[in-house]
């Protein structure tokens, strides 16, 4: 199967900097996309199409488009409990390592925040993306109807 609209693909994806050295310690982050109704921007999708699980796509990115990517993506009920969320908190979760991992909150839609990780926004010194496709299925009728991928803990 390859990646098209209406499929669910989950990517793992990380930060380069203008020399192709990994930023962020060189972590990588995890996203489960609706291809076409989801969050990712639009020239990265049109990166994606017609690639197979497996496949590495590298991306050159500006400061502008890294804002629009996020970085973590963290279901509403992993916020610890008693703490109403808002874009600019600053919290800290647990990533999906186990290790505690500051975010900060610049989006929230529906039960899903959007953030960036505090120590050093991605689009500070990010010239590349690297994006690697971990599965690709389709769409349930449930994430047709909503317009994104359910979130998988």
């Amino acid at each position: 199967m390859t990646v098209q609209e209406n499929t669910v693909v989950k990517l793992n994806y990380r930060y380069l900097d203008s020399q192709g050295h990994p930023l962020h310690r060189g972590r990588s982050f995890s996203l489960n996309v609706l291809v076409g109704r989801d969050c990712l921007p639009p020239f990265i999708e049109k990166q994606l199409m017609g690639k197979s699980s497996g496949e590495v796509v590298k991306v050159p990115i500006s400061t502008e488009v890294t804002s629009s990517f996020p970085t973590v993506i963290v279901h509403i009920d992993d916020i610890p409990g008693g703490i109403e969320p808002y874009p600019g908190l600053v919290l800290s979760v647990l990533d999906d390592a186990g290790a505690i991992s500051p975010i900060r909150i610049i989006r929230i839609d529906g039960d899903r925040i959007y953030a960036h990780p505090v120590q050093g926004d991605p689009g500070e010194d990010a010239a590349f993306v690297e994006i690697k496709i971990e599965s690709i299925r389709w769409a349930s009728v449930e994430e047709f109807l909503e317009g994104r991928a359910k979130h998988v803990h």
